[in-house]
């Protein structure tokens, strides 16, 4: 059971000898860390379905984030597995054509 500083007793286990430490299924909780720079990689299944509305890792307000794709795998159901490891993000210029970036894809 965490105290009630969550953040300290994530910095004690991570401290730990252990290999890792999963956070399964919390969204507040995983975007807390994240914000916090206490994520070391992320390990996603992306099932590529429409359902409608549902809670979102990275909301309005998270702190900006690029990551590096360690590891992409589809499974015989189409879902995709991404390993990824937060890195720093870098703001650049985009020079978009006329009328965005659509405007600038070829067609088939």
């Amino acid at each position: 059971m965490l105290a009630t500083d969550i953040l300290a007793s994530v910095v004690r286990l991570k401290a730990q000898p252990w290999r890792e430490l999963p956070v399964h299924g919390k969204c507040r909780l995983a975007r807390t860390l994240h914000d916090v720079g206490l994520v070391d990689e992320y390990r996603l299944v992306y099932f590529p379905v429409v359902v409608g509305q549902a809670k979102r890792l990275f909301e309005t307000g998270s702190v900006p984030s690029a990551f590096t794709v360690l590891n992409c795998e589809t499974t015989d159901a189409g879902a995709l597995g991404l390993t990824l490891r937060p890195t720093a993000f870098v703001a650049a210029d985009l020079a978009l054509p006329e009328g965005g970036a659509e405007a600038g894809w070829e067609q088939p």
